[in-house]
């Protein structure tokens, strides 16, 4: 697992461009975004539509089955 440094505030700023705002909704680039960053960090990840472009990120790591996920659902 490799760490990958993070700025807080770039970061924040990338987010917040994200236009996930509802209606109509529309997160999938945004959690595609985040999960990017997560897998780089050694997450495994998964997305899971619940519409068209609302998209929910499930992310685990460390292969532990009963270790909770981390979750980004609704508006990221």
């Amino acid at each position: 697992m490799t760490s990958v440094p993070i700025d807080a505030v770039k970061l924040t700023q990338q987010l917040v461009r994200f236009n996930t705002i509802n209606p109509p909704g529309s997160e999938q680039l945004c959690a595609k975004f985040i999960g990017n960053l997560l897998e780089k960090s050694g997450f495994d990840v998964s997305y899971h539509d619940f519409d068209p472009g609302r998209t929910n990120l499930v992310a685990k790591i460390g292969g532990d089955p009963d270790r909770p996920p981390l979750c980004f659902t609704g508006h990221i």
